[in-house]
């Protein structure tokens, strides 16, 4: 059993509604296990959102204004909010070709006060000859972010701060966001940001061509100078004509990119040399049989880096008998130094190194006094998001240290003696007994939370991982009594490297609890001081990563330096030594920053358009809130598992939380518990056949019905043995759903022995749901197995995969009780 409820679409953007300490940074949505939000967000606040949305729907039936022609239903006031002196307006105009405008709306969040559910964006307040158009009003000075889609399904988007904007301009399928009005028809055919084909394979690219007989070319410039002219790009060093192909994309290849099933194939003649070509900015254009300049675009990377590129040997720090190596995998580099220092942070780098590179892994063999030295590493490489050559400082991918905020890599022993608590090796000894994953029961902690209020521990240790290493501490002794008591394990919250908390403790800024205690807990006002402070106080969940192997350095009584990484181990052994197993909650289903420039940006700035999922146009997909990773990429596949048999054998963590396990691949999943499974004290340090694995298996965004290969979604992972959290069982438990409205009721909360006043249909109706929701019950407390066989309320005997959802998927899922949770 597992104390954390489960929740079906767990990525929030109504970011403002946060009366907590934000994951947000603008103009990102908050990611979270949405558990904690849904605790924290009042009713309230719950209810007038949904008002809000139920009445936009309303809205478009009850008070439709057509647009002749186009299918479009207005509002009669898409307002939000009214201007004064502290807020702008702006009018957002929106043009498509094929002048279908029907269900097109608006998301909008940052500096406004209600950003727009995903289900439910802005409709369009009118229409003109330009198109249809928005109005949305925001607080001046602040950042407006604005995305034009239809469900899941998105084209333009951008931000403003609104200085002197009162008008905005935008395309369908045009990246650039005009302040200007634009004659549609002048704007120069296709686009070399838009990245709408694919390298798949060394021989072989991929597109949709506007026609059968499309001659096409490749372009590729080393220096990022290709440019669109009438005449179609020009500026390249290289330009191949590519060969027409009698068969549709090969098997293989569908298999791994399902979703461009259906593109045209072209071959790359022989004698091409792929590996040089990919450290350049590449387009295809394409010409009718006339010569006909048609289209243009940029090219996605991921399928021919697999191809060619596909490494599993050291990659980071390395200590061997002669000094230390450092590995890099960076195959569309075109230079990497690496950037060594003496300090954490601060002046110059002592020494500045370029690495060789073989086949895309750049490495260099360093000394021995290397070790405690800080490093980054400079490289140039060509970026589609800013369609230039760049040349970035990054972390390593693989860091085993960092100073505070990330802001160096540390290179570091994690085998020195120095950073092991005593008996160390032998933890492996002590760990609690456990028999069977069904025996486990887990509790969800948040590491700061456990001890910050906790008066019975050391100021200086609260919020820490040394607070649990203080035995006779409240805390300490309520986790060993219900250790005692059958508890199993503790789940941690996101403990690795994260953004949103500022390591410098001197920094953070608190709120006055005396002030506090003058309102009424629920007050406004209290509310209003704790919002003051949330970026800059010391809390947050954690959900947003940066360095995925390293220590969160605000947990830490020193953020720089190696000191992390004893205090974590303590606090592993300590947590084993009372009786309870470890479990660390994962999030590798996307990062907190991407791009060139951003100071937490990583993957994105060492292997550009690679580590990070984009769609159909190149963009980065963000449904999991923000920078989605893509573990169809081999590459990333091994970062993640490499990652995971880290934390077991260098941290002896016992189990692992998978945020959003639904957005990686079944693959990956799969073969990190047979990496973990087959570790063994004897080699490792390590009995990995007690490491469960379990996560949130919700199949939503561009995953969905496995649009990105099989994905670890609950209805894929049956027989696996790896863990879902079963959300049929909490829906039909208290009703309704997260994201429904909050008067729906369910087996526990009244629906037909004790309606409220919620719509929910007539008495029939309510007698109907009430047994269709205890066949779910009585599915759930028999492990949502399903191949088991049970009466249900029709007195029919289905088998547990036969009773179906709302939405026709399976109630039961799991082949074995493992595979379900909560």
């Amino acid at each position: 059993f597992c104390v954390e409820m489960a929740f079906a679409t767990p990525c929030i953007s109504q970011c403002s509604l946060l009366k907590e300490s934000s994951l947000v940074s603008a103009p990102h949505a908050l990611c979270c296990s949405s558990s904690i939000l849904h605790s924290l967000r009042s009713r309230d606040e719950t209810v007038k959102q949904l008002h809000l949305q139920e009445t936009w729907k309303r809205e478009h039936r009850i008070l439709p204004k057509r647009m002749s022609g186009t299918g479009v239903a207005f509002c009669a006031s898409s307002e939000i909010q009214e201007p004064d002196d502290n807020f702008r307006r702006v009018q957002i105009h929106y043009n498509r070709r094929d002048g279908k405008y029907g269900h097109w709306g608006l998301h909008i969040w940052g500096e406004v006060k209600v950003p727009t559910l995903w289900e439910s964006p802005l409709p369009p307040a009118g229409s003109d000859d330009f198109g249809i158009y928005w109005e949305v009003t925001f607080k001046y000075p602040g950042i407006l972010n604005f995305l034009v889609h239809k469900g899941d399904l998105k084209d333009c988007a951008g931000s403003t701060s609104g200085s002197n904007t009162s008008a905005i301009w935008m395309v369908s399928k045009y990246s650039h966001v005009f302040l200007e009005k634009p004659d549609p028809d002048s704007i120069l055919k296709g686009s070399l940001r838009m990245a709408h084909a694919y390298w798949v394979k060394e021989d072989m690219l991929a597109w949709v061509c506007p026609t059968g007989d499309a001659v096409i070319y490749l372009h590729a410039s080393k220096m990022a100078k290709l440019f669109l002219t009438e005449r179609g790009i020009e500026g390249a060093d290289v330009v191949i004509k590519l060969e027409s192909v009698s068969h549709g994309l090969p098997a293989e290849v569908v298999e791994k990119f399902p979703h461009i099933k259906g593109y045209t194939p072209f071959k790359l003649p022989v004698g091409c040399n792929a590996r040089e070509l990919v450290k350049c900015q590449l387009a295809l254009s394409s010409f009718d049989a006339n010569g006909v300049f048609l289209d243009a675009t940029g090219l996605q990377l991921p399928g021919v880096l697999d191809e060619l590129f596909a490494y599993d040997g050291p990659l980071g720090v390395n200590f061997i008998k002669d000094g230390i190596m450092l590995h890099l995998w960076a195959p569309t580099a075109q230079s990497v130094y690496v950037f060594l220092y003496s300090s954490p942070s601060g002046g110059e780098p002592y020494e500045v190194l370029a690495l060789n590179e073989i086949n895309g892994i750049w490495s260099i063999h360093g000394p021995s006094d290397w070790k405690g030295k800080y490093y980054l590493y400079e490289i140039t490489v060509f970026h589609p998001t800013t369609q230039k050559v760049e040349r970035s400082l990054a972390n390593d991918p693989y860091s085993l240290g960092l100073s505070a905020n990330g802001e160096r890599s540390l290179i570091v022993d994690l085998n020195d003696g120095a950073l092991q608590p005593e008996a160390w090796t032998q933890l492996a000894d002590e760990k609690p007994a456990l028999k069977s994953f069904t025996d486990s029961a887990i509790y969800e902690l948040h590491i700061r939370d456990f001890s910050i209020s906790d008066d019975s521990v050391d100021p200086s240790l609260r919020g820490t991982y040394l607070a649990f290493a203080v035995k006779d501490s409240a805390g300490m002794r309520h986790l060993k009594e219900i250790a005692d008591a059958g508890l199993t394990h503790v789940h941690l919250l996101p403990a690795f490297d994260f953004a949103s908390v500022d390591e410098r403790k001197e920094r953070w800024k608190y709120v006055d609890c005396e002030k506090l205690a003058k309102f009424l807990p629920d007050s406004e006002e209290q509310q209003a001081a704790v919002v003051e402070i949330q970026n800059e106080d010391g809390y947050n969940w954690g959900y947003d990563p940066v360095n995925w192997g390293v220590p969160e350095g605000s947990y830490a009584l020193e953020p720089d330096g190696s000191q992390r990484t004893l205090e974590f181990r303590t606090m592993v052994q300590d947590l084993n030594r009372i009786g309870l197993r470890v479990i660390m909650d994962v999030v590798y289903n996307h990062v907190f920053a991407s791009g060139p420039e951003h100071k937490y940006s990583v993957l994105d700035k060492v292997v550009p358009g690679y580590y990070l999922r984009r769609n159909k146009d190149g963009d980065i997909e963000n449904s999991t809130c923000m920078n989605n990773t893509a573990s169809e990429h081999i590459m990333v596949d091994r970062m993640i598992v490499d990652n995971l048999r880290h934390w077991a054998v260098n941290y002896k963590v016992d189990g692992f939380r998978f945020d959003l396990m639904g957005h990686l691949m079944k693959r990956t999943m799969v073969r990190a518990k047979n990496v973990l499974q087959n570790l063994t004290i004897e080699k490792d340090g390590v009995d990995g056949s007690k490491i469960y694995l379990y996560g949130e298996g919700w199949d939503f965004g561009e995953v969905a019905r496995n649009g990105r290969g099989i994905n670890a979604a609950q209805c894929n992972l049956a027989t696996t043995g790896i863990g879902s959290f079963n959300d049929r069982i909490r829906d039909s438990v208290l009703g309704g759903s997260p994201f429904g409205d909050p008067r729906q009721q369910g087996f526990v909360t009244g629906l037909y022995l004790q309606p409220n006043a919620f719509d929910q249909g007539d008495g029939n109706a309510m007698k109907r749901a009430l047994a269709a929701m205890t066949d779910w019950i009585r599915l759930g407390l028999a492990g949502n197995l399903r191949n088991i066989v049970l009466t249900n309320f029709q007195g029919e005997e289905v088998k547990g995969i036969d009773v179906l959802t709302h939405d026709q998927m399976p109630v039961a899922y799991a082949a074995n009780p493992e595979e379900t949770d909560g």
